[in-house]
């Protein structure tokens, strides 16, 4: 019987499932393993990532952490823009990816870049619509070899569905390591949560070589 022994574990924002990392070493000897677990609701098998040991998914513990970059140095970085409005779509994530493509077409051209939503207090008229203040901010994520080129944003006006905002100036934030990282939205263009934690899995895989 193999060796488990727990790492950490941490529960998806969607869907609930609890992911558990384990050190899965065999009797017998050979490599050891990171095995993943996800583990969906009652009635329904566990899934894995990569086929590994006792049917589950594993990726190759062995060298882990001695061959770990000792410095990992992001090639993008975080840009808090100032805004000066009275409201804001309480759904604007569309909408502000949208405004700022049209003046800056080439946000759309680099996978790593992100417009984050907006966020605000909720309004007495019942309505969609948040009220904003000075506190307000719009980040957005780009690499650092275009800090320059969106200063092109100081100054401009966002109409979003007819709540305009002007831009104001920016401050640099530099990346801050988690533990945890959580997305409002993610969309893989698939209809059914299954086939949406398959993608997942398959993009896992391909990034981080499991097996």
């Amino acid at each position: 019987m193999p060796e488990i022994t727990p790492l950490d574990k941490m529960r998806l924002p969607f869907g609930g499932q609890e992911i558990e990392f384990q050190h899965l070493t065999h009797e017998s000897g050979g490599v050891p393993f990171l095995r993943i677990r996800i583990r969906a609701e009652m009635g329904r098998p566990d899934a894995g990532l990569g086929q590994g040991p006792c049917g589950r998914r594993a990726v190759n513990w062995a060298g882990w952490p001695e061959n770990k970059p000792e410095e990992y140095t992001p090639h993008m970085i975080d840009l808090q823009f100032d805004l000066a409005g009275t409201t804001i779509p309480a759904d604007n994530a569309q909408l502000m990816s949208e405004a700022l493509l049209r003046l800056l077409p080439w946000l759309g051209e680099d996978g790593g870049t992100g417009i984050q939503q907006l966020k605000g207090a909720e309004t007495n008229s019942g309505d969609a619509t948040l009220n904003i203040n000075r506190r307000t901010k719009m980040l957005v994520r780009v690499p650092k070899t275009r800090v320059d080129e969106m200063q092109r944003l100081v100054g401009q006006t966002l109409d979003l569905a007819g709540h305009r905002l002007q831009i104001g100036s920016f401050k640099t934030r530099e990346f801050s390591a988690f533990a945890n990282i959580y997305a409002h939205f993610v969309d893989t263009g698939r209809a059914s949560e299954e086939q949406f934690v398959q993608d997942v899995m398959r993009e896992l895989d391909g990034h981080f070589q499991l097996r």
